[in-house]
C-alpha cells in the first residue's frame, strides 16, 4: 500500500488494483503497474533484484499486454544500495528504462 501512495504521489495518478491479480494496479488510462521493492535493506541482493525487475519486464496482464510500468520503491534502501540500483538499471535497454521508475528515492 506505501507503494501505490508513493506512485500516485510521485507520479500524480490515481491507481486501482488489479482485481485479476496479474499485476499490481492501473492508472487512470488503463496503463498496467507492478512494482518491486520495499523490502528490509539488511535482505537485499541487487543481482537477485535485479533478475526480479528483469523478470517484471517481461510481465503480461490477462489480456497479453506488457506491464506499462515498473516501480521500484527504494524507500527502505541505503544510498549505497540506492546507487547500485540505478547503476544496474543504467545497464538495460533504453526501451526496459524507459517502463522503470524509482519512488521514495532519497540518496
Amino acid at each position: 500500500m506505501q507503494t501505490a501512495l508513493r506512485v500516485e504521489t510521485e507520479r500524480g495518478v490515481q491507481l486501482t488494483r488489479d482485481s485479476s491479480g496479474d499485476l499490481e494496479w492501473y492508472d487512470q488510462k488503463g496503463q498496467g503497474y507492478d512494482a518491486v521493492g520495499n523490502s528490509p535493506s539488511q535482505y537485499l541482493d541487487v543481482t537477485k533484484f535485479m533478475a526480479s525487475i528483469r523478470a517484471h519486464i517481461l510481465k503480461t496482464d490477462n489480456k497479453g499486454r506488457l506491464v506499462s510500468f515498473i516501480p521500484v520503491d527504494v524507500n527502505t534502501y541505503t544510498v549505497q544500495q540506492i546507487n547500485d540500483i540505478k547503476a544496474a538499471i543504467a545497464n538495460l535497454s533504453a526501451a526496459d528504462q524507459a517502463r522503470i521508475f524509482l519512488v521514495g528515492d532519497h540518496s
